[in-house]
């Protein structure tokens, strides 16, 4: 069989040309070469392939480096921070965490603290004016007893000489001014109103002043001072210069901080100070010792009123529950 293999060009559009060369071949070896230039076409397309399969390999590790390493600047995820704010604002065009996310960080951090550290200070503050108001109002109670019986005293008929001073009675009634005494009651109401002065002055009023709430007050005014200054500033630097300002720290075992500024002493002279917070253990414990005292005083107010309906009559108290006092001392 002649196959045909050299051809010159054609004479006419449509036209083979003529065949200038054949070669003998059998019908077995014509589908051979077909085969073979079949096998050539598909090995070119696989090698075009490997090479474009090398771009896209050569391509993604690039890219998975930069991810890893931030490039030259040490960022990427091999210098990840579980804690950091990683949002587009915080990042340059390749990626890297800038100056912002260190300041966002502090802030988030000191205003978290501080509201720890004032939840307990504000709650030591509450239970400071609560204890002091629970005492202050048994010492009004008392001092309104003691001024009756005072002015009883005085005023009373067998007081001839005018032994006792009167000024008790500015402001009483008739009814305690009238009051008839006799020579053993004048001496009974006496030791009735020392005993009553004296269990006065043991009073847990004194364990706490008005300056221990105006302290307590100040610092948390200086630490919404502190937080402040440091919410507004934009400089990561300046935060540290804020917080040497202000003697800040934080005890996060103990929920306490740390503040210093001025404060007013009880002459009214101003000067720097630093003092400590107090938790919430602190205000708890205040809160007990006013619950026993409030018992205590409402136990003694109830006994002094019998004291002095033993003289007037007119108090409103059951004498069941008089007597019942006085056998429980």
């Amino acid at each position: 069989m002649r196959k045909c293999v050299d051809r010159e060009g054609p004479v006419q559009e449509g036209e083979k040309g003529r065949c200038v060369k054949h070669v003998d071949t059998t019908p077995g070896q014509l589908v051979q070469d077909q085969l073979n230039n079949a096998a050539n076409k598909d090995l070119g397309r696989l090698q075009v392939a490997d090479e474009v399969n090398e771009i896209i390999g050569a391509l993604a590790s690039t890219m998975v480096g930069w991810m890893l390493t931030g490039g030259n600047d040490g960022g990427g995820v091999l210098a990840y921070d579980k804690n950091a704010d990683y949002s587009a604002s915080n990042r340059d065009h390749f990626g890297v965490l800038s100056d912002s996310q260190t300041l966002t960080k502090k802030k988030t951090d000191i205003s978290s603290q501080i509201v720890i550290i004032k939840n307990g200070n504000d709650q030591y503050n509450n239970a400071l004016k609560n204890y002091m108001g629970v005492s202050g109002g048994s010492e009004n109670s008392t001092g309104i007893i003691l001024a009756k019986l005072k002015c009883i005293r005085a005023t009373s008929t067998n007081d001839i000489g005018n032994i006792y001073d009167d000024s008790a009675c500015l402001g009483a009634s008739k009814d305690i001014k009238n009051v008839k005494l006799t020579q053993e009651q004048v001496a009974e109401i006496t030791i009735d109103i020392d005993k009553i002065e004296s269990e006065a002055g043991q009073g847990g009023s004194g364990k706490y002043d008005e300056y221990e709430i105006a302290v307590s007050a100040r610092t948390s005014e200086l630490l919404d001072e502190f937080e402040g200054k440091v919410m507004a500033t934009t400089v990561l630097e300046d935060v540290d210069v804020i917080i040497e300002e202000y003697c800040y720290s934080y005890n996060e075992s103990a929920k306490v901080g740390t503040i210093c500024g001025l404060y007013t002493d009880n002459n009214g002279n101003t000067k720097q100070e630093t003092h400590e917070t107090h938790s919430e253990e602190e205000s708890n414990a205040i809160n007990g010792e006013m619950a026993i005292i409030a018992t205590q005083n409402e136990t003694k107010g109830l006994e002094y009123i019998c004291i002095l309906n033993k003289y007037t009559g007119t108090e409103k108290v059951n004498k069941e529950t008089c007597r019942a006092v006085s056998k429980s001392k």
